[in-house]
């Protein structure tokens, strides 16, 4: 799907690595929004959100159905198990969890989002509270963002259905040690709102998006494990999240290429890139994949994509991930 490209910015959870600080501004790009495209932005997870009032007369015959009915009515249709496409009170909520660094963490600025794409929307929605949540609720945009905001409402539009995401990623943070099933905090911080989430009612995890790899691409033991760890990640994930054919794709990292592939500013840096590049491309378990992220546009740290980085990489994790649904059917 060809569209103008917009900035967005949404955090979502994320808690941005504070050594981007400084990034070169980003460019003035288009806003418009192309005919046909569902998008609207979700809001930061470090923000409580009020839950949208659900209106309890929809037969009266003085009901205007207005937009803001119609959204009504599509969120007590989620809130009650079903949604405006599919009555079923039966089908859960597909959430989809997004988790990483920096680049996951995203380094976008809401004041870059279309006037459109402010709203809060029922078709995208995070919890209240990521540590004690009581609802799902849909959420506007603040702060930063990464990939997730354009993902979801691509894949809620190809879906029909709302969608759920869970978002925590962690700037400067590495596989090995940190985001390890076998004891790594960020990994049971994940594991714990994935949990607190579930408590909330019927949701099935439908997928992991992974952004991440540059960390342990500076330590050549790390980089030799990425492979091991990886998988161990991906098999652990699924039993912790309860959600055994849930898909997992990551984004290939490029630390210190620029969009033509060649190396960039900082290749000492990140010296064992490849091996990590290499263990992301074989990952070798079932509905598992990958995306190329070495064109995305960048900041002039030449490591951290901008806004129209972070739409285009949202772009195509959605596109990944309803592919490689459609094709395990």
């Amino acid at each position: 799907m060809n569209w103008r490209k917009s900035a967005a910015s949404c955090q979502a959870g994320g808690e941005f690595d504070t050594r981007t600080a400084g990034l070169s501004p980003i460019a003035p790009v288009n806003r418009d929004i192309p005919d046909g495209l569902l998008l609207d932005a979700p809001v930061s997870y470090n923000r409580a959100v009020s839950k949208m009032p659900i209106p309890l007369n929809l037969g009266s015959p003085a009901m205007r159905f207005s937009s803001a009915a119609v959204a009504c009515l599509s969120l007590a249709l989620l809130l009650s198990g079903a949604s405006a496409q599919d009555p079923s009170p039966k089908k859960p909520l597909s959430v989809i969890v997004f988790a990483g660094q920096s680049n996951m963490a995203g380094s976008g600025k809401a004041a870059d989002l279309p006037a459109a794409m402010l709203q809060p929307s029922p078709n995208v929605l995070a919890v209240d509270d990521v540590k004690t949540p009581t609802a799902w609720v849909p959420f506007t945009p603040s702060g930063n963002m990464g990939p997730e905001i354009v993902c979801c409402h691509q894949f809620a539009q190809a879906t029909g259905r709302p969608v759920g995401m869970i978002k925590f990623a962690v700037g400067g943070t590495n596989l090995a040690e940190q985001w390890n099933p076998d004891g790594g905090p960020l990994y049971a911080t994940l594991k714990e709102r994935v949990a607190a989430a579930r408590k909330l009612g019927n949701i099935e995890i439908v997928a992991i998006l992974w952004m991440q790899g540059e960390k342990d691409s500076r330590s050549e033991s790390m980089a030799d494990n990425y492979a091991e760890n990886l998988a161990k990640l991906v098999r652990q994930a699924r039993k912790d999240f309860e959600s055994p054919e849930a898909i997992f794709v990551c984004g290939r990292v490029n630390p210190h290429f620029d969009a033509d592939g060649d190396a960039g500013q900082t290749p000492e840096r990140y010296p064992f890139t490849m091996k990590v590049r290499k263990a992301q491309e074989g990952l070798d378990l079932p509905r598992t994949g990958w995306v190329d992220c070495d064109d995305l546009a960048k900041h002039g740290d030449n490591l951290h994509y901008n806004s129209d980085g972070q739409i285009e990489l949202g772009q195509r994790f959605a596109k990944k991930l309803i592919q490689m649904m459609r094709e395990s059917r």
